[in-house]
């Protein structure tokens, strides 16, 4: 599992931490106002929202779940 907070967006955190995790590994990143926008390029995830905090969840990225840079 990978989590973050406040780090970066979601492209760049998967740069970041490309050679620690497969299509098996869980993200949850702490999202904020951008949520959706960043998410746009994911093709499977769930975004949680908890009052004003939304939560990114999405298995890492396969060809089931690829992302767009």
């Amino acid at each position: 599992m990978i989590t973050s907070r406040a780090l970066c967006d979601i492209s760049s955190l998967l740069e970041l931490c490309k050679n620690f995790y497969n299509k098996h590994t869980l993200f949850l990143l702490y999202k904020g106002s951008k949520a959706y926008e960043e998410c746009r390029n994911l093709k499977e995830y769930e975004i949680i929202e908890r009052d004003f905090r939304k939560y990114c969840l999405f298995k890492g990225i396969s060809p089931q779940n690829s992302f767009k840079s």
